[in-house]
């Protein structure tokens, strides 16, 4: 949009004239005299004189134009400004990205740094009558955005922002600023966005950004950075069972987010002692996996990390995990003697080395004199007659982490089961006990195992196609289901041994009763291995590591503990202690934490002893370099302003405001015009003598 910054040195255009008012007076009469003798003159004056009223008339405009240039830059024309309403205040919002990829290091200096700078440059800019709102796109949640207080530009304090280890949702900021502004009565709004603008940090801003951004002028300035960086992105433990005295194997993902490829040395950490190193060479913008077996010395909560050598960005160096190791192994086993007789001996024999372990059988009508909350695995083989409370127990037992192992036996009820056990756990229905298939044999087999499932990987290391396979003389058929695992199958592929989740808990089926009525399992050599990993596997779900807790997430820690109030702090990475509260949830308790703001380990500790350990780890989408700003260019169609550089960031936000000055291209025009008029005013000088000759002569 054209304008004018001063607009009164428009009336020197009036001076326009002068030239048209010099050349009306320089015209003079001739007076024609014939002269015979100079008759041949006359046609050569008839030509140079055309020529020469030509000329004249060049010089007239070129002069005009002089004039109108000269007054034109001293008007300092404009376009592309928003002026009307300039003089008016201003409210704008500047919305810095402080997530951690904000934290990579650019020649020297942080991207975080360099927004600070940035917006120190756009405070410049305003006047004292403005009114500002300096916002982080990682911000407390508690701060309700209507309520907070505007201020002039002199009042805004750069200094108490800083950066997070948290990822930004940068589209829902910039929506809440954006209705910020428009809850303002100013005349001029605007919106500054600092950021590096990297993937993940939108995707569809959506249809109504230019209906809410409409009457709003946005500003995105882009920081980048060109440093190598490495980052580890995830963190597995690949063996599910563990226990004390044997090896651990973990998987630690390395991502290279540069275009170059590189070396990069790997270490590996158990509790602050390195235990493992590698060197990895993943290939530009691309990861892969360094695997590492470690051994294990000791119980409980194990802490760990792995770190990358320093680089451009040091956050994503580091990512933290923790391992379980059982302490105890404690069993209740519910059901028959006669059904649990095999699998009670299988137990006894997988338990007799623990000193501290414990196997209890009860019947089904003794289960009002135990609690769940005692044991880390329940076997289940047999019901009560009140299922219902029981069915509800069991699951708040699972969902907390405990193992349950559904063994069904011969006094196994599948209309208790069906009616509450199935609806409440989740779990598929049973249809029915069905028996070989082939009239001619009276046992079915296991057609296929899963070797590679927990329950199964390593028992065995000879040729698994010479195991001799128990025969299954009869066994429950259930229905299809899509929430479970089947790890085993008989030779019809049917389910015969199948793996459930529920909440952090372990669930796992199998659908014969281990009685020698229903197949020989109880006698093969697989039994004893298959009943100890069953068992060890179904209580890792208590504390089994999962990397997808990210910085800011709330931590919940469940609790079986018999005083569940006395002295429960939290402590975090950084040594922090806060008491925390149980809240009760059922007959069960829980505590919750908001303040996991740092990657690492959180520790629940009850007079002074780890009860709980959560692992927090920085979010993988902080990894990816990406810029995704041609995204919001194509969403905001109208009304922004892409800067295209800090350091030229005053200059290019007051052309946006007040449009591009002119002035300078019309003083070029000016002094062209000059040189062409000197030009056209000396040339052909031979033939101005004889245009004064013929003058002199008339």
């Amino acid at each position: 949009m054209p304008g004018f910054l001063n607009s009164a040195a428009l009336f020197g255009l009036a001076a326009a004239a002068i030239p048209l008012i010099l050349h009306l007076l320089n015209r003079r009469r001739r007076h024609l005299i014939d002269f015979s003798t100079l008759r041949f003159l006359k046609q050569l004056e008839k030509k140079e004189m055309n020529r020469l009223r030509l000329k004249r008339l060049l010089l007239l405009l070129i002069r005009t134009l002089i004039v109108i240039s000269i007054v034109l830059s001293f008007s300092r024309p404009t376009i592309r400004g928003y002026l009307p309403g300039a003089e008016l205040s201003t409210s704008a919002v500047i919305l810095l990205d402080n997530s951690l990829s904000m934290q990579i290091n650019d020649e020297g200096m942080l991207l975080f740094d360099k927004s600070i700078q940035a917006a120190k440059e756009i405070l410049t800019t305003f006047n004292k009558n403005d009114r500002l709102n300096v916002l982080p796109s990682v911000r407390n949640k508690r701060i309700e955005l209507n309520h907070m207080e505007w201020l002039s530009p002199d009042k805004v304090i750069l200094t108490d922002m800083n950066i997070s280890y948290q990822s930004s949702d940068l589209k829902l900021e910039i929506k809440k600023s954006i209705e910020l502004l428009n809850n303002d009565e100013s005349a001029n709004k605007e919106l500054f966005i600092i950021s590096d603008f990297q993937g993940n940090s939108v995707v569809n801003m959506g249809e109504d950004i230019d209906e809410l951004a409409k009457g709003l002028h946005i500003y995105l300035i882009k920081l980048t950075s060109n440093e190598t960086n490495y980052s580890i992105s995830r963190v597995d433990v690949i063996s599910k069972v563990l226990r004390k005295g044997s090896n651990a194997r973990l998987a630690v993902e390395v991502q290279s987010n540069s275009e170059e490829n590189g070396e990069v040395r790997l270490d590996l950490f158990i509790e602050g002692v390195r235990v493992g190193q590698s060197l990895v060479n993943p290939t530009a913008k691309n990861s892969l996996i360094s695997e590492f077996m470690v051994s294990i010395k000791s119980s409980g909560f194990i802490s760990g990390f792995a770190e990358l050598e320093d680089d451009a960005l040091k956050a994503d160096n580091r990512r933290y995990f923790h391992l379980y190791i059982p302490e105890r192994i404690r069993v209740l086993a519910i059901g028959s003697d006669n059904d649990l007789y095999f699998t009670a001996a299988a137990l006894r024999s997988t338990l007799k080395d623990g000193t501290d372990s414990e196997l209890k059988i009860i019947k089904p009508s003794e289960i009002k004199r135990v609690h769940l909350d005692d044991f880390d695995v329940i076997l289940l083989s047999a019901l009560p007659e009140q299922t219902d409370r029981f069915a509800q127990q069991l699951k708040e037992y699972v969902n907390v982490g405990g193992g349950l192992l559904i063994f069904p036996g011969n006094d196994f009820n599948m209309e208790r089961y069906n009616e509450s056990i199935s609806s409440e756990l989740d779990l598929p229905r049973l249809t029915g006990i069905a028996r070989s298939e082939d009239i001619l044999e009276e046992y079915t087999s296991i057609g296929t195992i899963d070797w590679d499932h927990p329950l199964f990987a390593g028992i065995f290391s000879e040729n698994k196609t010479e195991l001799n396979y128990p025969k299954i003389k009869k066994y429950y058929t259930i229905d299809e289901h899509t929430n479970g695992e089947d790890v085993a199958k008989l030779v019809n592929d049917r389910p015969f041994i199948s793996e459930f989740r529920l909440g952090e808990g372990h669930i796992i089926l199998m659908l014969t009763a281990p009685s020698l009525d229903w197949s020989d399992f109880p006698l093969k050599g697989l039994w004893v291995p298959f009943i100890s990993r069953a068992v060890e596997y179904a209580m890792t779900g208590q504390s089994s590591f999962i990397d997808t807790i990210r910085v800011g997430s709330k931590l919940t820690f469940n609790m079986d503990f018999m005083n569940p109030g006395a002295d429960l702090i939290v402590k975090t990475p950084i040594g922090r202690s806060f008491a925390v509260l149980p809240e009760a949830r059922g007959n069960k308790f829980r505590v919750n934490f908001d303040r996991a703001d740092l990657p690492g380990s959180y520790r629940l500790m009850q007079d002074g002893e780890l009860k709980k350990m959560k692992t927090v780890n920085i979010d993988r989408k902080e990894f990816v370099r990406e810029s995704e700003l041609d995204q919001y260019l194509n969403e905001f169609k109208e009304g922004f302003v892409r800067v295209s550089s800090v350091s030229d960031i005053r200059q290019e936000i007051e052309e946006s405001r007040i449009g591009v000055e002119l002035w300078r291209y019309f003083a070029v025009i000016a002094f062209l015009l000059l040189i062409a008029e000197m030009v056209v005013q000396n040339v052909n000088n031979g033939k101005e003598t004889r245009e004064s000759f013929s003058q002199s002569t008339d």
